[in-house]
């Protein structure tokens, strides 16, 4: 993601959508995506950022059979 101007954006790698969410209003960011959406594999991952993230927040979305 590149250029991000909002508190936080959610990336949801499985639709390949961006969007975040400002005065309860959604909004498509996936024009901010450069690249792959980000795919986890199993096991360790390394995750890395840079500029001003404060904080990265992943939430599995698990799924059993």
């Amino acid at each position: 993601m590149t250029n991000i101007d909002k508190p936080y954006v959610v990336i949801d790698s499985e639709l390949e959508e961006a969007y975040f969410v400002e005065s309860g209003i959604l909004s498509n960011a996936n024009n901010y995506m450069s690249g792959e959406f980000p795919v986890l594999d199993v096991g360790n991952n390394i995750v890395t950022f840079n500029g001003g993230v404060s904080k990265l927040e992943i939430t599995p979305n698990w799924r059993w059979l």
